[in-house]
């Protein structure tokens, strides 16, 4: 397909953000300098208390095109060929700030939306090649394609914890593509590489996106939620992003699981891959590697 028309279509990305300032720029950075040019980012600041809003402020201030704090009920136009909306709002947690991110993007008329976490890295052709699936298989609502392990300085993990996982679930992706009902039983989706249609969200509802009382698995929800709702999904069997892995995502986990016991018992019964996932790695942290992959039941 001719790069002209596949060009034209403008992608929406929600970027939630909470106390990220350490790896907030390397995130947005990988963004900016994507071989896809036609998009929109929507920082949306979840009530950090470490300065984010304002550091992001300084240090992208020829990309903003719109500043809204929505506490003091400020908003600032600064540049209209920005790239780059920033947002404070009270904290709502994850979903909560990722559905706001979504409105305002349905609001100025993207054609396609994808995901980034505040600590991951988008691979330069992340947002060309989602585009370009979705462009040739217009029965696909909704894509998710592969990531990589990074650890806190960047450095890829080879057969890290999550590509452990997912390695025989893409394969089975690649080959199968998906079958209704596989999302429910497993749940095989890395978050940061999914794409979707502007139509998903046309029909489930701006009141009805990510669920806002959940503080985990409202992805795979969301997911599931869009798969009963008629949409096929479909694996580009590709890289388009690497998920680091560091202590401080772990952080409500830590609060929950106060034990090793507690973490090992939990690790074993989670039956959602999303979930098992975190678990298995704050598992890792806790107790090291060698002694993880000693334990053989799990």
């Amino acid at each position: 397909m001719d790069n002209y028309f596949i060009m034209k279509k403008k992608v929406g990305i929600v970027l939630p953000l909470f106390n990220g300032k350490k790896y907030i720029s390397k995130s947005i950075d990988s963004l900016l300098g994507q071989k896809y040019k036609n998009f929109i980012i929507v920082v949306v600041d979840d009530g950090s208390t470490d300065k984010s809003f304002e550091y992001l402020q300084k240090k992208y201030k020829s990309e903003i095109k719109l500043i809204k704090n929505t506490i003091s009920k400020k908003a600032t136009n600064i540049n209209p060929k920005g790239r780059l909306i920033l947002i404070r709002q009270k904290n709502k947690h994850i979903s909560g700030a990722t559905n706001t991110g979504l409105k305002i993007l349905f609001k100025m008329g993207c054609d396609y939306y994808t995901l980034q976490d505040q600590d991951d890295i988008a691979l330069k052709n992340k947002l060309y090649d989602l585009v370009s699936y979705l462009e040739k298989h217009p029965s696909i609502g909704f894509v998710h394609a592969k990531a990589k392990d990074i650890d806190s300085k960047g450095k890829i993990i080879k057969n890290g914890p999550y590509q452990k996982y997912f390695q025989p679930l893409w394969k089975k992706a690649s080959k199968n593509q998906f079958k209704k009902g596989d999302l429910y039983d497993i749940g095989y989706i890395s978050n940061q590489t999914i794409m979707f249609r502007k139509k998903v969200i046309e029909k489930l509802g701006l009141n009805n996106l990510y669920p806002e009382k959940l503080t985990y698995t409202q992805d795979w929800v969301f997911n599931n939620k869009v798969e009963r709702s008629g949409f096929k999904i479909g694996f580009l069997d590709k890289y388009v992003s690497k998920y680091r892995l560091h202590q401080e995502n772990a952080t409500g986990l830590i609060k929950e699981t106060k034990t090793i016991n507690q973490l090992i018992k939990k690790v074993k019964t989670e039956q959602n891959i999303g979930e098992k996932l975190r678990l298995f790695h704050l598992l890792e942290m806790k107790i090291g590697k060698e002694k993880l992959m000693a334990n053989q039941e799990l």
